[in-house]
């Protein structure tokens, strides 16, 4: 499906080569501000054409159609589009009929037979996360309003690290946005430098790298979410698989904690000034299906990308015999230098989507940041609730 949500409700529109693509975003709450400076910020970041990334010329401007008057959301349903300035449909014609290794050109011909779309990945094209991240913009205006703050950061290219990774602790908050907001393709620090040698080398052997990428959330407030399968753990890798290339997710210590002893694995939990935390973190922020107070952390693993230069081994599916493959036309030799900030987009939309079906008032969701972890706070509301008549 296109959709997903349960009270914000996202629903993506069209294909890569389609005359547009686009999304219709229900139950965003009316009177939120629109925030230009985040939206160009996201749609910045994820834009082609900028230094090993594709070449395709697409600026990712688009339109408000509903749902937005004198910068403010109206409570209405929202949809935007985004005009295709900048497809080239022929450089998929010798496709139409041999899957591509590594695409999702074979599982749609046989789900879809000959009406399947290939050009530039159709429906499963990383095109349609350019209105996936507008539509997180929305959801990070809002959050941030509420003091919550949604980070990422390419920790890995190939087999290049970026050494400065996010203390799932959490720390001082300028120090993670900077991190956060490092452009790879601009920097020349040696950890950019690598990262981008990774991408440089692939490229010149025409062939593809991928690499990981860390998201945090910090300000959450304890206990959003819920258990089994309502759980924000499994919400969130949902969304995260929902963007193409995705193989692996992570939350907190991962699989590392597979080989580890409970002891070593448990979070401490301590009072500091007033506010429960943990001593450690590696559950990351989530326990239950549900927010622990301390930053949400996790992880995502990005494969290469699949179009490649070289030829490759695949079949015709009309003529049924063995057939050579070399994909043409303008691809990303790495995913993962555009795809920093749609993590952003689906992990605000997930996290508001979470507050919304819990309790829709955003006043409510204002004081329980601002408590944050005080204990006294929290003993508070739950001894005011308690007095509550039963309904």
């Amino acid at each position: 499906m296109s959709r997903f949500g349960q009270t914000l409700s996202l629903t993506i529109l069209g294909a890569s080569h389609a005359p547009e693509v686009g999304f219709v975003l229900e139950g965003f709450p009316a009177g939120v501000s629109i925030d230009d400076v985040t939206i160009a910020s996201l749609l910045g970041r994820r834009r082609p054409g900028k230094k090993g990334t594709t070449q395709r010329q697409e600026t990712d401007a688009f339109e408000w159609v509903s749902g937005v008057k004198d910068g403010m959301t109206t409570g209405e349903v929202i949809e935007a589009r985004f005009p295709t300035k900048d497809a080239r449909s022929k450089d998929y014609a010798s496709i139409a009929r041999i899957p591509r290794p590594g695409h999702a050109d074979w599982p749609a011909w046989v789900k879809d037979g000959n009406h399947y779309d290939p050009r530039g990945g159709g429906r499963f094209s990383a095109r349609l996360t350019a209105p996936v991240t507008l539509a997180g913009a929305l959801a990070l205006g809002v959050l941030k309003g509420l003091g919550i703050s949604v980070f990422s950061h390419i920790a890995s290219i190939g087999n290049a690290q970026d050494d400065r990774r996010f203390n799932p602790l959490g720390e001082d908050k300028d120090t993670i946005a900077a991190l956060a907001l490092r452009y790879p393709q601009a920097l020349t620090d040696e950890a950019a430098t690598r990262l981008m040698s990774e991408v440089e080398t692939a490229r010149q052997s025409a062939n593809s790298v991928g690499g990981t990428i860390e998201v945090m959330v910090m300000g959450l407030p304890p206990g959003l979410g819920d258990h089994l399968f309502d759980g924000l753990d499994g919400a969130l890798a949902a969304s995260a698989f929902g963007v193409p290339g995705v193989r692996g997710f992570e939350l907190g210590a991962g699989f590392s904690t597979a080989s580890a002893l409970g002891s070593e694995n448990n979070d401490a939990y301590t009072l500091v000034d007033g506010n429960l935390t943990t001593t450690t973190n590696h559950a990351g922020g989530i326990l239950g299906g549900m927010t622990t107070g301390m930053p949400v952390y996790y992880r995502v693993a990005l494969k290469p990308t699949p179009s490649l230069g070289q030829p490759q081994q695949s079949v015709d599916l009309i003529a049924e015999a063995p057939a050579p493959l070399t994909v043409t036309g303008r691809h990303d030799p790495c995913i993962v230098l555009r795809a920093a900030p749609i993590f952003e987009a689906v992990t605000a939309l997930t996290i508001l989507d979470a507050m919304l079906t819990d309790n829709a008032d955003l006043a409510y969701w204002k004081a329980r940041t601002q408590a944050g972890n005080a204990l006294k706070s929290i003993k508070a509301r739950h001894d005011a609730a308690s007095q509550e008549p039963t309904r």
